[in-house]
């Protein structure tokens, strides 16, 4: 169905029916819609998104690297939550991805346990009750550990500590006043670690829990990847990463900002580009599994689809949803021509109220390109929502604010570098 509404808007806006911003946001939407399942590895998220983005490919007519596919598949290995989550404090049940979030390297565990709490007060005690103590010690128990009221390093150090040891013993309950953020792991721990707020547990007396964790050693994701052919040999990458974090049990993480919206950005700029006759060729690639620890453009660089030396510029686009303070331009430090005429473009139209300039970060797909020697920018959104690898990073609530803009300003950047 996601795909059948995109062909009818790509053919609307083939005829001038809709606006750019129509496509992005349609884009967008489909993209985060509950269909995709976070584009994470429940339910094949990641592969529906490949697919989406390979058949805009196709219907713009870019070409291909290898005949008869965009797709360049590598494996990753991701630990994920695909069934239901029980968890309830004192028989009150909580909903996950509000009430709380599991460390995305969580194992498995089943049952009632009764709680074991740990502060600045008493962490002392606690750890020289544990040195006296025997494995068994733990069994039907949680650990609940609050170490939110300390700015000790040395007591922080040992709560993180306690919450990676003792989680090969027994559950943890990670005490989270603040903002849940999620991410994906590739490791798994023996029993699950729960983040929530202190005024959840701290007062109960037992908490009950079904929570299983499927680790997949061997998930076949993609690089979905074409080209518009330019007159000269060298090539400028165009890239933004699709996959997001997936499900946690019933919890769907959209990823609008990040990165529905950059992935908008590229098809956007890919079809514009697509019946252009560009001075370079401009190759259009959309990462998988960034999210899992920048996996995707590391096995790209690994296993080039053309030489790594024809490479002019690496532009990747990542958290393109805001804007309403500019932008940043991570590498502009290393790359002052380039980041110079960016910035004299926007004050020519005024496209941004401002370009920051940043230095290097590992941080999205443009690490592996930068590491390597090759010019790369990442450019990321200022401003706006604060929803970030969370359950609200939502496609409704997203205002695209200077997408347009945006837009408009790498254009004109691709045409003149």
């Amino acid at each position: 169905m996601i795909f059948f509404r995109f062909i009818i808007v790509f053919f609307l806006f083939a005829g001038s029916c809709i606006s750019q911003n129509d496509l992005s946001r349609e884009i967008l939407n489909d993209l985060c819609s509950d269909q995709m399942y976070g584009r994470g590895y429940v339910k094949f998220g990641h592969v529906k998104a490949a697919k989406y983005i390979q058949e805009f490919y196709k219907s713009i007519q870019l070409d291909q690297f290898k005949k008869g596919t965009y797709l360049q598949p590598f494996k990753i290995k991701a630990n994920t939550f695909p069934n239901d989550l029980a968890v309830s404090i004192d028989g009150k049940p909580l909903v996950e991805g509000v009430d709380f979030i599991l460390d995305p390297s969580s194992g498995s565990a089943k049952g009632k346990f009764s709680l074991i709490k740990v502060n600045a007060g008493n962490v002392g005690a606690f750890l020289d009750e544990v040195s006296l103590s025997k494995i068994n010690n733990f069994k039907g128990k949680v650990l609940v550990l609050n170490s939110v009221n300390t700015q000790n390093p040395d007591t922080l150090s040992i709560f993180h500590e306690l919450r990676i040891g003792l989680s090969m013993i027994c559950p943890i309950v990670w005490i989270n006043n603040s903002k849940f953020t999620w991410s994906v792991s590739r490791e798994v721990a023996e029993f699950p670690v729960l983040e929530m707020s202190d005024s959840l547990i701290w007062g109960a007396d037992s908490i009950y829990m079904d929570i299983e964790n499927v680790f997949l050693g061997d998930v076949i994701t993609h690089n979905v990847i074409g080209k518009v052919s330019g007159a000269k040999k060298k090539s400028i990458i165009v890239s933004a990463h699709y996959d997001h974090l997936g499900m946690m049990g019933e919890a769907i993480f959209p990823g609008a900002n990040d990165n529905a919206s950059g992935v908008a950005m590229l098809l956007s700029l890919a079809n514009y580009f697509s019946d252009k006759s560009p001075k370079y060729n401009l190759v259009f690639m959309a990462f998988g599994a960034e999210e899992a620890g920048i996996l995707g453009s590391k096995y790209y660089v690994e296993n080039p689809l053309f030489p790594l030396q024809d490479i002019k510029f690496v532009l990747n686009l990542d958290i393109m949803g805001t804007g309403d303070e500019g932008i940043t331009v991570v590498n502009g430090t290393q790359h002052k021509k380039q980041f110079k005429l960016l910035s004299d473009i926007n004050k020519k139209h005024k496209y941004l109220p401002k370009i920051k300039i940043r230095g290097r970060a590992a941080n999205s797909d443009h690490y592996w390109f930068s590491q390597l020697g090759i010019p790369s920018f990442f450019i990321y959104t200022m401003g706006g929502i604060k929803a970030y690898h969370d359950i609200y990073d939502r496609a409704e609530t997203l205002p695209m604010s200077e997408f347009n803009d945006l837009y408009h300003l790498l254009i004109e950047f691709l045409s003149e570098i």
